[in-house]
This record gives C-alpha cells, structure tokens and sequence, in this order.
C-alpha cells in the first residue's frame, strides 16, 4: 500500500525537470508504471516537456544513427583524417556510455 500512495504522489507532483530526467533515463532503461504514467501525465499539461521529449528523442535517435557516416554523400565532403577522427570520436562516446 505505501508503494501505491508513494506512486500517486509521484505522479501528482512531477515537476519539468523531473520530467526530462525520466524521460532521459527511458532511453536507458524500462520506467516502472508509476513514472510512466508520472511522465504521461505530465506531458498531458505540459507542452514544454513535451517538446523537450520530442527533442530528447530526435538527439538519442541520430547518435544511434552512426552508419549514415559511411553514407557516400557525407563521405565525399570529408577528407579522410576528418572523417577518421570523427568516426573515432564517436566510437570513444559510445564506449564510455557502456
């Protein structure tokens, strides 16, 4: 039952930055039910978070979008130390996010 009121509370009384905080981790990991809804509900009201969700999700999106680096397109505009350094920095960012 404390967990029940403790989840009601949340979802009453979630606040923007808490929201994005939420929102942030849910790239990382499963949110319970409470935060869930706690986020939903919060969007519902919030037009700025909810903005800032989409804009959260668009970032998490293009960094697992690493294969357009080897798009000829985009090939073609970089020379090769450039596009090796990128490639490296991006690789050293995904390993310390592991």
């Amino acid at each position: 039952m404390k967990s029940f009121w403790k989840a009601f509370v949340l979802i009453l009384t979630l606040n923007c930055e808490q929201s994005a905080r939420l929102v942030s981790e849910s790239f990382d990991r499963r949110l319970g039910w409470a935060e869930r809804m706690a986020v939903f509900c919060h969007h519902r009201i919030c037009r700025s978070s909810r903005e800032l969700a989409k804009q959260l999700k668009i970032i998490q999106e293009s960094f697992q979008k690493t294969d357009t680096i080897n798009d000829p397109a985009i090939e073609s505009g970089l020379q090769p130390a450039a596009r090796s350094r990128i490639l490296e920095a991006i690789r050293k960012h995904q390993l310390s996010d592991s």
